[in-house]
């Protein structure tokens, strides 16, 4: 099979076509149907294989022990997660499949990359089968759903009358939002410095008030925060707010705060983070399912084709809040 992909060289993309070799016992190859960028839209200047990260893709192809080792078949549409893992390690045992101790990346090393017209997926995958009919445009939002559901339901261990506040809200955000509702949080609150109309009109959607800042909303106190921007001043602001015996999660690599010890040991509060859920995607495959109709009417979804990663890369950079933005190798 003749594939073509992307190479970056000095910034500038170039497509290159490959043969594709037959998949081994233990892999497949799928038709590359979406590829979501990175929330910060970074990709490097010059890439010595392909790049590109998980995907939602059509199985074109199976190794003589794919189907038995996926549970998946040709023609089946599936979300292919970034990692590679050993399936061996404490991590791995456990579910904490983004913490293995050998982890491997699309796109990253000497392993060839998802910005393809195919995808040879290797051994050690981790691959979901999609619900059908699926709309792939909600589908790519997986993420920032996986982010919510391990955040909120994982890390948070959340319960039916916990309070929320959401610090920073962008898909992420918006996804927690609708989460922390359907699961019976109250209040929910979010606050975001960068308040602008797009942003309200997805608080508003999501059944949920949106501040700018933390003196805004009357001294409310809150058994949980998911906070996804970890700034200086808002994460003050938010400890303060928190009840004894809360919960606070700091999602992502954003910035960086001084933690108060004092505070935190005064009010026995459990403080923890998450970067990279991989352990979350069934239960974030239902949630999309479940809100696929708001979610595709909320948020736009921005399309460009291989070669316009360039002009992809700079509009998700000024978009970050509510696009999402979307490779599509094979429309």
């Amino acid at each position: 099979m003749t594939n073509t992909n992307l190479r970056l060289k000095g910034g500038i993309p170039e497509l290159c076509r490959e043969d594709l070799r037959e998949p081994g016992a233990e892999e497949f190859i799928l038709k590359v149907l979406r590829l979501p960028l990175s929330p910060k839209g970074e990709y490097p200047a010059d890439t010595a294989v392909t790049p590109g990260g998980a995907c939602i893709g059509q199985v074109v192809a199976l190794g003589v022990r794919s189907d038995e080792i996926y549970e998946i078949g040709v023609g089946d549409t599936v979300y292919l997660e970034n990692n590679l893992i050993c399936g061996k390690c404490k991590y791995c045992v456990t579910g904490h499949y983004s913490a293995c101790e050998t982890a491997l990346h699309y796109g990253a090393g000497s392993i060839s990359g998802t910005a393809a017209d195919y995808v040879l997926a290797l051994k050690g995958s981790r691959v979901h089968k999609l619900p059908e009919p699926a709309d792939l445009d909600v589908f790519s939002l997986m993420s920032a759903a996986e982010l919510a559901v391990s955040a909120l339901l994982t890390k948070g261990s959340c319960l039916l009358g916990d309070s929320l506040l959401i610090v920073g809200f962008d898909l992420f955000g918006f996804a927690a939002a609708l989460l922390a509702r359907q699961n019976g949080l109250t209040p929910v609150i979010a606050v975001d410095p960068a308040i602008n109309g797009e942003k309200r009109r997805l608080a508003e959607l999501a059944g949920i008030a949106l501040y700018p800042d933390m003196g805004s909303f009357g001294g409310q106190r809150f058994t949980m925060v998911l906070d996804s921007l970890s700034d200086s001043g808002l994460f003050s602001g938010a400890l303060d707010s928190i009840l004894p015996l809360g919960r606070y999660v700091i999602v992502g690599k954003n910035g960086a705060v001084s933690l108060p010890v004092d505070k935190l040991a005064a009010k026995e509060v459990a403080l923890t983070g998450i970067h990279a859920a991989a352990w979350g995607a069934r239960k974030a495959a239902l949630f999309l399912s479940k809100n696929s109709a708001l979610l595709s009417s909320a948020v736009t979804f921005a399309h460009f084709s291989l070669t316009d990663l360039p002009k992809a890369l700079a509009f998700a950079k000024d978009n970050l809040w509510s696009k999402q933005v979307i490779l599509c190798p094979n429309d």
